[in-house]
Parts: C-alpha cells; sequence; structure tokens
C-alpha cells in the first residue's frame, strides 16, 4: 500500500471511561453520552467525505472463534443416522482454530470474510487489510492515496493503535 495514507476511525468503549459507582455517576454517564455521539458524528461526516472524493473506506471487524473438530454445533441436519461428536469442546481435542475477519465496503455494498488459524491479533488485522488492498483495493480503487478504515475498539483493532496503523501504511 506505498503512497496511501490511511485515516482510522474507532467507536471507543465505555470501559476506556473512569466510571465510579457515586454522586457524579448521572454527570459523566451523560459526558460519555455527548463524547459518544461527537464521535459518531465525526465518524458519519468522515465517511461522507471519502465517499465524495471516490475514496475507499472499509469497516473492519473480526467474528467468534471457532474450535475446528468433531464437534457438536447447535442447528439441524435431516439424515438417516446422526453424526458421531465429541460431548465436550474441550480445546485440546481442536484441530485448530478458524478466526473470521470481515472486510466491507461501504462504497460497493461488498463484504469479504478472511479466515485465519491464529488469534486474533493486530498482525492478523494487517495481513487481511492488506490482502484485501492488494486483491481488490488497488483495482477498484486505482488512483486512491487514501483509506479510510472504519474499526471498533477491541480485539486486533484494539488501543493502541500504532501497531497495526504503521504496519498497514508500510505495506
Amino acid at each position: 500500500m506505498s503512497a496511501i495514507k490511511i485515516h482510522v476511525c474507532q467507536c471507543l468503549h465505555c470501559q476506556q471511561e473512569a466510571f465510579h459507582q457515586d454522586k457524579k455517576l448521572h454527570h459523566q454517564m451523560n459526558l460519555f453520552l455527548s463524547r459518544l455521539d461527537e464521535q459518531f458524528v465525526y465518524i458519519q461526516m468522515q465517511k461522507q467525505i471519502f465517499q465524495d472524493a471516490g475514496l475507499p473506506t472499509i469497516s473492519v471487524d473480526t467474528k467468534k472463534k471457532e474450535q475446528i473438530g468433531n464437534f457438536k454445533n447447535a442447528g439441524q441436519v435431516w439424515c438417516k443416522e446422526a453424526d458421531v461428536v465429541n460431548v465436550h469442546d474441550f480445546p485440546q481435542d481442536a484441530l485448530g482454530r478458524a478466526v473470521p475477519y470481515g472486510i466491507y465496503e461501504l462504497n460497493s455494498n461488498r463484504g469479504s470474510v478472511y479466515i485465519g488459524t491464529s488469534a486474533d491479533t493486530p498482525q492478523f488485522a494487517v495481513d487481511v487489510i492488506t490482502s484485501w488492498w492488494q486483491d481488490e483495493g488497488k483495482t477498484s480503487y486505482p488512483h486512491a492515496d487514501e483509506l479510510l478504515i472504519l474499526a471498533d475498539g477491541g480485539g486486533s483493532n484494539g488501543l493502541p493503535l500504532p501497531h497495526w496503523l504503521f504496519s498497514v501504511e508500510s505495506c
């Protein structure tokens, strides 16, 4: 992604605010909600600026990790005989772990899901975003010099940002 400037908008979570159970709680909650509203207004404004300029805007998130193996899954299947599966989902019985990471491209209303087998790490997020850019982003936006990434503040997207932001910008 050489010569492209990355912008990241994150929604911060309540846990990052210092709330205490005391008389000031109501005031602190109102302050937090006003800050939260400011964040959403800012994010909406950034999305509009990028979309009006025809620049790429992606939303990224990871989903529930799943153990891979002979485990019972919720749902129904019509068959003549039931599959034999493990009664418990112990991690040591798993063949591995699937980590789904989604990228939703707002401009084209398209999504991609990348499946990793490692943990939900900042490096995994960097690898997925880089893969998306190499496979789809460069082709769809050949003249783009900026990319807007919308991310929550948890997991591989969590604060502090410098590691994965620097890694994405240097790709």
